[in-house]
């Protein structure tokens, strides 16, 4: 069985699934990546991720593979701390491209990047 992972802002609101308050639902996370501060810029990125991973319909576990896919860590590092198989953290990060019309890690990251940036211009 995988670990539920959430992120948690510097006022306490869980992103990312916002799984029951009770810590004894099922659908509670056993992770919760914390974010003390959270800056404009961070919580507009969060917002987009958000955003983003409901318009793709993914599924929880595709979420959790996304958000630490963004955040760098590789597939075996993604395994060891949902505690499953590389194999299935892969195919989740597949499912996560495919369903982000993207074909790695790299476009993925170029989308939020570039819509962050909308409106930015060189002067």
């Amino acid at each position: 069985m995988s670990r539920r992972i959430a992120i948690k802002d510097g006022i306490g609101k869980l992103h990312l699934g916002s799984p029951p308050k009770n810590p004894h639902h099922p659908a509670a996370p056993d992770l919760i990546l914390k974010c003390d501060s959270p800056g404009a810029a961070s919580g507009a990125f969060l917002e987009l991720l958000e955003e983003s991973f409901a318009r793709w319909s993914l599924t929880p576990s595709e979420r959790d593979v996304a958000l630490l896919a963004v955040k760098g860590l590789s597939i075996g590092e993604i395994a060891r701390l949902r505690q499953t198989r590389e194999g299935t953290d892969k195919a989740q990060c597949t499912a996560v491209y495919r369903k982000a019309g993207v074909n790695n890690r790299a476009q993925l990251l170029s989308l939020f990047v570039e819509e962050l940036m909308a409106g930015v211009t060189l002067d």
